[in-house]
C-alpha cells in the first residue's frame, strides 16, 4: 500500500513531487555530506580490520567440511550484476566528466573528480555492501536467524526482532532497497534506450523505457523464481 500510494502521488502530482524530492535531496546532501564521507571511510577501515583480525577466519554459510555452492567467478559475476553493474557503467564515466565541467565548484586539491569517483565506485561502496552481507550471513547461517535485516539487530533487541520492532526494521529496509533499485533500473533503461537509438535508430521515449523496464523486471523475476 505504501508503494502504490507513493506511485499514485507521483503520477497525479509530478511537478510537486519532483520539486519536493529535489529540495529533500539538496537538504540531505548539504547537511550530511561530510557525515557520509566519514561513515563510508570508517566502514571501509572496519572491514579491513576485521579481515586481518581473528574474526576474519570465521566461516560463514557452511561448516568446516562443506564447500561453497558457487565458484569465485560465479560469485563475482552475481555481485557485479546485482550490485553496482548499471551504476558503475553509467556514473562511473558520467560522474567525473560532469565534475570536470564545474571546476570551481567541485575540483580542488582535496576533492578532485577522480577522488569522488573512487569514493562512489571504488572499494568504499563494496565495504557498505560487505558490512551488511557479513552481518546477515553470520546471524542467518551461523546463528539460525531469519535472512532479513532484522537479524542484524538481534544483539540489541534479542527476541523483539520477531515482533513489531522487527517488522518496522524490515519494512524500512524493503522500501529503501526498492526505491534504490528503481533508481538504478530507471538509469539503466535510459542508457539502454540511448544505445538502441544510436545503433538501431530506435526513438528515445518513455514508452520504450517502460517496455525495457518490464522486460528487465521479467528476466530478473524469472531468475529469482528459478532458484538462482
Amino acid at each position: 500500500m505504501i508503494i502504490f500510494a507513493f506511485i499514485l502521488i507521483t503520477v497525479i502530482f509530478p511537478t510537486f513531487t519532483a520539486d519536493m524530492f529535489d529540495s529533500a535531496k539538496t537538504w540531505v546532501t548539504t547537511q550530511f555530506n561530510v557525515w557520509f564521507v566519514i561513515v563510508i571511510n570508517l566502514t571501509f577501515i572496519l572491514l579491513i580490520g576485521l579481515a586481518f583480525s581473528r574474526y576474519g577466519k570465521v566461516r560463514i554459510g557452511y561448516k568446516d567440511d562443506k564447500k561453497p555452492m558457487f565458484s569465485r567467478f560465479s560469485w563475482y559475476s552475481m555481485l557485479f550484476s546485482a550490485g553496482i553493474g548499471i551504476g558503475i557503467f553509467f556514473y562511473g564515466i558520467a560522474e567525473p566528466i560532469r565534475n570536470l565541467a564545474a571546476p570551481d565548484a567541485i575540483n580542488s586539491a582535496s576533492s578532485s573528480p577522480l577522488s569522488i569517483m573512487f569514493l562512489h565506485w571504488g572499494f568504499h561502496p563494496w565495504a557498505v555492501y560487505g558490512l551488511v552481507a557479513i552481518g546477515i550471513g553470520y546471524f542467518s547461517f551461523n546463528k539460525g536467524l531469519p535472512v532479513t535485516i532484522r537479524s542484524l539487530f538481534y544483539p540489541i533487541l534479542k527476541d523483539k526482532i520477531y515482533g513489531l520492532w522487527g517488522d518496522v526494521i524490515d519494512t524500512i529496509a524493503v522500501l529503501s532497497v526498492l526505491f534504490g533499485l528503481s533508481t538504478s533500473l530507471g538509469l539503466g533503461a535510459r542508457q539502454i534506450n540511448a544505445g538502441f537509438n544510436s545503433v538501431f535508430n530506435i526513438p528515445i521515449s518513455p514508452t520504450i523505457q517502460i517496455i525495457l523496464i518490464a522486460v528487465i523486471t521479467f528476466i530478473a523475476t524469472l531468475s529469482v523464481v528459478s532458484g538462482i
